[in-house]
């Protein structure tokens, strides 16, 4: 029997593993399974709550081909599935490569769409099917999105009318907008397709994206939004129970294999997790694609939907296991339990935390500059313990600042004692809490974990961490407890003020300390992506013939591995022509809207606008402009909006400044539904003040308030947030010469003024695409000036960024190296677009150079890098002016790496 469905409800006393806000609706579990292949009698009933039989191909003139695979198979499925209480729904259409001819023929005539319900209610009739999953792949915007409204209306009111179910496949943004309320009001819920979405292919972040769409844009009910996972590969499409064949049960542990992405067991768990709070269940295509042992991805979901052991009733007085058994004599919250061996009160007990006889043991590893270390490992240093935020290697914790690597949690004393904390206000109890134990305020013994005005209680919420049902955070001044168990994944934001299925508010909390959630950049569960791993499948150590570490981790971005970024002239027209948002070609992989500039240089307000009508002639709706938008994103491109340009100048001064700023970006990213924000401050929007000279800890105004605006931009929209950079290579590279007003003062105090916000956000990072173009003459690496337009150029430029170096040449402010997968390699698209042109085989002669160590001229790069992500060009408009050379030119030479 299956367990979700024993009373007929969820229950959290039967599966721990549910959240309380879906106690009384039923979670889904659905796997497809195809006609074609797979063994009904080795599917796991047991955990799965739906399938989708799939597919029976439509006709256009109503009818339904004949099924795949025969009637017994499917009689079979239905008899099996139903005796382990589990509902089939025969699932119609699917991707039947691209030919969609048929839906779109039947849909618009009211007689062949009648025809086509009739037939489909007759097949349920007949194998006794609990309903129908619509799979058509894709209706057009216009016409056909329009009947696919009209036929889910008319299919849904005939299959409740018999009390059946209706469903759809949907893409994980709604290409092309063919669902609307009505639809919505129509099925009992819609499986979203967050696959097949570029390289990687679907990853955490897609999810979190898909799910944030689809409730707050569409208006899609948390119970209707239905999860989709993969069980395959890209790039090329393998089955994951062929990838465990070829790579070893190892490689479910893992996302990629073999040159193939794939989501492995902890991806599927966390996605899991994800869907248990924010969404109605999860689906996966397909069945027969998983493996049937502990690799099992099938099991991975359902453990955390039912909480993975035998479900037992925590109010049942006879339950063994029962914790708040008052007669249970291993009751781990009895102060009074005789076997407890850390009772402590016991002043016997030699492990008491509070014993200050206790010599301890400083057993914090020794810090080392050739050891690699990842988020939350701990290390000693100078008689101090550092925490490492995110991968590091060769980073002194003592010369981390604010935006650094390494927190200082505690101290190493001189004769080897425990790590203590003084200095922590968000921790006042712990090993180090100097309590008397004859103080008559002391009660002695354990104090209610839920009692707010407990200090030990007040231990603050972080990303990252792993929480048991009952625990106990505080968050925002206030005291939560968990309820139930789940990991609060970095950048996920499930704090527990906006998570009412996970946490339970108990009451208020006086610690004073910092939340650590507040986007302040000092810790790892900031929602700021310091993450040890970004998903690129470019990881410290892969072998990629680069940097042996990369730079450390960057951001997932979603975009092919290696990628175009190209500039949309969308509020202004210079000679270029306008090019509509649908006309861009497919070769862009991001689209930046140029520009959206300030009302004033240091409001902090900006303001987007399209092109006036009088400029731009052809200029669409802003209701086709955004129906563009989601259709590019559809596509798996990136579309973000561009601040700054050429005439935008931006001086966030002040907090108020900063806060205009992050409130009117984020206006603009809302209304039309942006994938996030490029920082393209030009002219005097940055500079250094007298004596700002650490890149580190920055002190000018201009800079601290742009960072922090970026912090809480990131903050507030996720790991999923794309964040781009187009600075020029004077802010950038000739920090190498100078930086600031340099060592004697006099010089330009732009210069290297780009370097402490690229520092501050290289975790948060997307991509960084310097301007190599307008620029005058740059001292590399080898200490030669190197000139724009050349290959030289371009490989010394890219080498500073991918090498690092020292800025103002001093060993002692090392700027680090950034990954490759966070470079691309900005350059005009012609010879009328800026100064600097560079030819096609110039460019492609430096990039040969850089991601093959071939054809290398005079400058010799210090590394190889095959995986630096692509080529930015200004612009979008210069290119199809020039007759789409760039693009079409470098988008053949990348395919020679993999797409």
């Amino acid at each position: 029997m299956n367990p979700l469905k024993r009373t007929g409800m969820l229950s959290l006393a039967l599966t721990t593993g549910l959240m309380a806000g879906q106690a009384l609706a039923e979670f889904k579990v659905v796997g497809y399974f195809p006609t074609w292949q797979g063994d009904v009698n080795s599917i796991p009933y047991d955990k799965v709550t739906h399938i989708n039989y799939s597919f029976v191909l439509p006709t256009a003139n109503g009818g339904l081909q004949p099924l795949e695979g025969g009637s017994q198979r499917l009689s079979a499925l239905v008899q099996q599935a139903h005796a382990a209480g589990v509902k089939v729904q025969i699932a119609v259409g699917g991707w039947n490569d691209g030919d969609d001819s048929a839906f779109a023929a039947l849909s618009a005539n009211s007689g062949t769409r009648a025809a086509f319900i009739q037939n489909l209610m007759s097949m349920v009739d007949q194998y006794g099917l609990d309903g129908v999953d619509l799979d058509w792949e894709y209706p057009e915007a216009g016409a056909e999105a329009s009947n696919f409204k009209v036929l889910m209306q008319e299919l849904g009111e005939a299959l409740h009318a018999k009390g059946k179910i209706l469903t759809a496949a949907v893409t994980a943004t709604d290409f092309p907008g063919s669902v609307d309320a009505d639809v919505i009001s129509s099925v009992d819920f819609l499986n979203l397709m967050v696959y097949d979405l570029g390289y990687p292919h679907s990853t955490y972040e897609h999810a979190q994206s898909a799910l944030s769409h689809w409730k707050f844009n569409e208006g899609l009910p948390q119970e209707k939004a239905v999860l989709g996972v993969p069980f395959y590969s890209h790039k090329d499409w393998v089955a994951y129970k062929d990838v465990i064949a070829r790579y070893g049960a190892s490689a479910a542990q893992r996302d990629d294999a073999g040159g193939l992405d794939y989501n492995g067991q902890p991806t599927i768990r966390a996605k899991a997790e994800l869907a248990l709070a924010e969404a109605g269940g999860v689906m996966f295509w397909e069945i027969s694609q998983d493996t049937h042992d502990d690799t099992s991805l099938m099991k991975t979901i359902w453990d955390v939907v039912s909480g993975s052991t035998d479900p037992t009733d925590p109010t049942d007085p006879t339950d063994p296991t029962d914790p708040t058994d008052p007669t249970d004599p291993t009751d781990p919250t009895d102060p009074t339990d005789p076997t407890d061996p850390t009772d402590p009160t016991d002043p016997t007990d030699p492990t008491d935390p509070t014993d200050p006889t206790d010599p301890g043991a400083c057993d914090i590893t020794v810090w080392s500059a050739s050891a690699v270390y990842t988020q939350g490992m701990k290390v000693s240093y100078d008689g101090k313990v550092y925490e490492a935020k995110w991968w590091t290697q060769g980073e002194t914790p003592s010369q981390s600042g604010q935006w650094g690597v390494w927190k200082e949690i505690g101290v190493c004393d001189d004769d080897g004692g425990a790590p203590t904390d003084p200095t922590d206000p968000t921790d006042p109890g712990g090993p180090t809490d100097p309590i008397d134990p004859t103080d008559p305020t002391d009660p002695g013994g354990p104090t209610d974990p839920t009692d707010p005005t407990d200090p030990s209680s007040c231990a603050v919420w972080r990303e990252g961490v792993t929480y048991q049902a009952g625990d106990v955070a505080s968050y925002s001044g206030s005291v939560y407890t968990a309820l139930v168990t789940h990991t609060a994944h970095v950048g996920a934001n499930w704090n527990p003020a906006s998570t009412p299925t996970l946490w339970e508010q108990k009451g208020e909390c006086d610690d004073g300390g910092n939340d650590p959630g507040d986007g302040d950049g000092d810790n790892p569960g900031d929602g700021d992506g310091d993450t040890p791993g970004d998903g690129d499948g470019d990881t410290p150590g892969d072998g990629d013939g680069g940097n042996p570490d990369d730079g450390g981790p960057g951001p997932v971005s979603g975009l092919p591995k290696h990628a175009l970024i190209g500039y949309l002239h969308a509020s202004f027209a210079n000679g270029s022509g306008y090019v509509r948002m649908a006309d861009v070609s497919n070769d862009w992989d991001v689209i930046n809207l140029s520009f959206a500039e300030p009302t004033s240089p240091t409001s902090g307000e900006v303001e987007f606008h399209l092109c006036p009508v009088s400029e731009c002639a052809n200029v669409e709706s802003e209701a086709d402009f955004k129906a563009a938008i989601r259709a590019k994103q559809a596509k798996g491109k990136k579309v973000l909006i561009s601040i700054g340009g050429a005439n935008g100048q931006v001086q966030l001064t002040s907090t108020e400044a900063k806060d205009a700023f992050v409130r009117s970006v984020s206006a603009i990213i809302d209304k039309y539904g942006l994938d996030g924000l490029d920082i393209d401050f030009e002219g005097h929007s940055l500079y250094l003040n007298s004596g700002d000279n650490d890149f580190r800890n920055p002190t000018t105004p201009v800079i601290v308030n742009l960072i922090a605006a970026l912090k809480e931009l990131k903050a507030k929209y996720g790991a999923g947030f794309v964040l781009t950079m187009a600075p020029e290579t004077f802010f950038v590279q000739n920090g190498y010469s100078f930086y600031g007003s340099g060592q004697w003062g006099g010089a330009d105090p732009r210069c290297g003024a780009y370097l402490p916000v690229i520092y501050a956000m290289r975790n948060d990072l997307t991509l960084l695409h310097v301007q190599d173009y307008n620029s005058g003459p740059i001292v590399g690496l080898d200490d030669q000036y190197h000139t724009m337009g050349t290959a030289d150029f371009h490989v010394a430029m890219t080498d500073m960024l991918l090498a690092g170096f020292p800025v103002q040449k001093d060993p002692n402010m090392m700027f680090p190296a950034l990954k490759q997968s966070q470079i691309a390699i900005g350059l005009p698209a012609s010879v009328n677009a800026g100064g600097g042109f560079t030819s096609v085989q110039d460019v492609q002669t430096a990039l040969d150079c850089l991601m093959k160590k071939e054809n290398c001229g005079t400058y010799q790069p210090k590394g190889v890098y095959p995986n630096m992500r692509g080529l930015m060009t200004w612009s979008i408009n210069w290119d199809k002016f020039n007759n789409y050379e760039f693009s079409k030119s470098h988008k053949a030479y990348f395919e020679q790496f993999g797409l």
